[in-house]
């Protein structure tokens, strides 16, 4: 009448992730989270001495976490994932799937427009100390802030601060 460890422990085993695949998730789960904070603060510092290296480290740290956005979509690709409760309603894995998929949309999504919008922006991009040449530096201003601004910021609700060209909007605390 004992418990029967064998079929427990395979399935156990069978609910699970993958080592990499939990690699990738808690790495990405951190990094993300220091990303965040990192350009909430930035916005509060933008234009005061030595707020460079925060910009260049939040770029820096971008283009790091773009490189396990890749892995982590490829890994996410060529691996199915555990199955779990079958007894959800059908409503809740729906929605379930749905957000899973904005979430990797906005993953993909932010790193690619941050690193347009810091190509076009005068500064360029930098990976830690090693610059790019920026790519609309002498580009009007309307042009480089289509891809400003029309980012899609903090997975759509924040970040904004107003034109580069007309001044900040009162919404955001601007001139």
């Amino acid at each position: 009448m004992g418990i029967n460890t064998e079929s427990y422990s395979i399935q156990s085993t069978l609910n699970r992730y993958s080592k990499p695949a939990v690699f990738l998730h808690w790495t990405l789960t951190f990094l993300i989270v220091i990303l965040v904070g990192l350009g909430w603060y930035m916005m509060d510092i933008e234009g005061q001495p030595g707020s460079e290296w925060y910009f260049n480290l939040h770029k820096s740290l971008g283009l790091i976490a773009f490189v396990l956005i890749a892995l982590r979509t490829a890994w996410r690709l060529t691996h199915k994932p555990p199955t779990f409760a079958t007894h959800q309603p059908t409503w809740q894995l729906v929605v379930s799937q749905f957000t899973h998929g904005l979430l990797y949309a906005a993953m993909i999504l932010m790193p690619l427009t941050g690193f347009a919008a810091a190509s076009l922006s005068e500064e360029g991009t930098a990976f830690f100390r090693h610059r790019n040449p920026a790519l609309g530096g002498s580009e009007p201003c309307a042009i480089r802030s289509t891809f400003l601004y029309s980012r899609i910021d903090g997975l759509g609700f924040g970040g904004v601060r107003g034109h580069p060209c007309i001044g900040r909007t009162q919404a955001f605390g601007g001139e």
